[in-house]
């Protein structure tokens, strides 16, 4: 059995997954040594890249870090020790309206357009299919989602264009935040899973 230990920001884990590159996902160059995750986490991953690839092709979800292969402290993070954390590039459009496949991540002004970019624009609809992909899996229970404000203004517009569902639209407003007193997350997501079923004595929630 897989563990994950310990607080996300003072723990570790046992016996991860590592994260397999495949048609719909790429890992970012700097962090195949940081790959690994609870198989609940990497599981989610993998069926939300295949998910938003089904509904609109194109374009590849590129992973950022998870964790070290035992957990612990990773180099430029205050969280990611216990395998439940994973940090997300935001699907990305070029000046076509084109997917476009990105080896780093991309920040994005309030506008959605690429700061040190400008020719570069946040991917609305793609976005808000991957974080609509992870609200709705059962098999792995988001906690929290991290992302700037500005752009979680552009997910929560897009869900009400679509027609999503109230409790759903609810639900992606209570679970996304830009983080105090950290970078505003404006370049990914960074997304959380809950304890898993059965490891609560081991795990516990908190914060980023």
């Amino acid at each position: 059995m897989s563990l994950s230990v310990g607080l996300p920001y003072d723990g570790w884990q046992l016996r991860p997954r590592r994260v397999r590159e495949g048609a719909h996902l790429e890992i970012r160059p700097g962090s195949r040594n940081a790959n690994y995750g609870h198989p609940s986490l990497v599981y989610m991953l993998e069926r939300s890249a295949d998910d938003v690839a089904a509904a609109l092709p194109g374009a590849k979800l590129l992973l950022g870090d998870l964790s070290a292969a035992q957990g612990g402290p990773l180099a430029g993070h205050r969280s990611h020790q216990n395998g439940r954390d994973a940090d997300v590039a935001l699907f990305t459009l070029d000046s076509r309206g084109r997917s476009v496949s990105l080896e780093h991540f991309v920040a994005f002004d309030l506008r959605g357009h690429g700061r040190s970019r400008a020719d570069l624009r946040f991917d609305v609809p793609r976005n808000w299919l991957l974080l609509r992909a992870w609200l709705l899996d059962r098999r792995a229970m988001v906690s929290h989602v991290f992302v700037a404000r500005h752009l979680k203004a552009l997910l929560m517009a897009e869900a009400r264009e679509r027609g999503e569902p109230d409790e759903l639209i609810l639900r992606a407003a209570n679970m996304t935040s830009q983080p105090e007193g950290l970078s505003d997350h404006a370049d990914h997501f960074h997304v959380r899973i809950a304890c898993p079923v059965g490891q609560e004595a081991l795990c516990q929630l908190g914060g980023d």
